[in-house]
């Protein structure tokens, strides 16, 4: 039995899927890879906000443009594939042969869930 490991971001955390969907065509892994992008910039962002001593919604706020711009790559994935809504956890391969992992469920939980600024 596949015991699923959790997936947490500064702004969010849920349970990873046990059993990714694994995402091969090359439209809808360009949609990814620039959710991807997006949510790099939040992280990296938030993080270093928190490290400098602020709370996770002073840092949501602080970076407030990041975070709608995160959401509008999710809200443009899924528009153009809705099915991809319809899993938790998708992985797609870099052309390095890298794989990745991306939470959709949390990722439009976190959508639909906007910090209060």
């Amino acid at each position: 039995m596949k015991t699923a490991a959790a997936v947490c971001l500064f702004f969010f955390c849920i349970p990873a899927q046990a059993d990714p969907v694994e995402i091969e065509d090359p439209y809808v892994v360009e949609y990814l890879r620039a959710v991807h992008g997006a949510l790099g910039e939040v992280s990296r962002a938030i993080t270093a906000c928190v490290k400098e001593g602020g709370n996770r919604t002073s840092c949501l706020c602080r970076h407030e443009a990041l975070v709608l711009e995160f959401h509008a790559a999710v809200r443009q994935l899924l528009n153009a594939h809705p099915d991809v809504a319809g899993y938790s956890t998708v992985n797609w391969k870099e052309s390095n042969g890298r794989t990745i992992a991306q939470n959709i469920e949390a990722m439009v939980r976190h959508m639909e869930n906007p910090p209060d600024c």
